[in-house]
């Protein structure tokens, strides 16, 4: 694989939020700290989803889906067998179908793709299916799994939202189209007003960084300096 999908891309400042899938969070009252970024919506989604997290970018679209069908053909029999130990049967297509999907561009993915994908991202593959047709919903129970790579070991995850429109006033089921990637929302840090207030002429902000926390306080990195905060003190070390 390419080394650029190692790993996991920090920085999604620059990626365009999709307000639907964002919405959809609000709707069902789900996952309210975390962001949906923006996946084009052509039949390549899933991969678009995964070279996005990935990257912050869609170029490797093309290289993921290869690497997932390859996966899920020389593999067919251990995904299928886990496909039925994860009673997927009444919320998938056929194998077949899943085969012929798999190499065809801009062919909409089914849970059979995101089951292969965890292993070609090396990365835990967590499928969000939102409770939209409410928690009775059989989907809703089933597809909301974290799946994991074929080679066991400690693996970092990837949060895929099962999206779409949501039709106002419908009486109709809803039915997912789309696939976003989901990620937490950046917690800013504080700078400790007390500090700031104790050390005015060397407060550096570019250098003012957390290096750990623990029991007695928050131990602070400044100007080449460690400091111990604590509820009483601050106390040069």
């Amino acid at each position: 694989m390419n080394n650029s999908l190692q790993d996991l891309c920090l920085d999604y400042s620059e990626i365009r939020r999709c307000e639907s899938s964002k919405n959809i969070l609000t709707f069902c009252n789900i996952f309210p700290n975390w962001d949906a970024l923006y996946t084009p919506g052509d039949g390549d989604c899933l991969f678009h989803a995964l070279s996005i997290v990935m990257t912050g970018s869609t170029q490797h679209s093309v290289e993921i889906r290869v690497l997932i069908a390859i996966e899920l053909l020389l593999n067919i029999d251990y995904y299928k067998d886990l496909h039925d130990s994860m009673d997927l049967y009444d919320v998938s297509i056929t194998v077949t179908e899943a085969v012929q999907d798999s190499v065809t561009r801009y062919k909409s993915s089914s849970v059979w793709l995101l089951m292969p994908a965890a292993t070609v991202m090396k990365r835990n593959i967590v499928s969000v299916y939102p409770p939209v047709n409410g928690h009775q919903d059989r989907t809703f129970s089933i597809l909301n799994k974290s799946f994991s790579p074929r080679v066991p070991g400690t693996y970092d995850e990837i949060t895929i939202l099962w999206s779409g429109y949501i039709a106002r006033n419908s009486s109709q089921t809803w039915t997912p189209t789309h696939f976003v990637p989901l990620i937490p929302i950046p917690i800013p840090k504080v700078i400790p007003t007390t500090f700031a207030e104790h050390h005015p002429s060397s407060l550096n902000m570019e250098k003012l960084e957390i290096v750990e926390a623990h029991k007695g306080g928050t131990r602070l990195h400044l100007g080449g300096y460690i400091y111990v905060r604590n509820d009483s003190s601050q106390d040069k070390t």
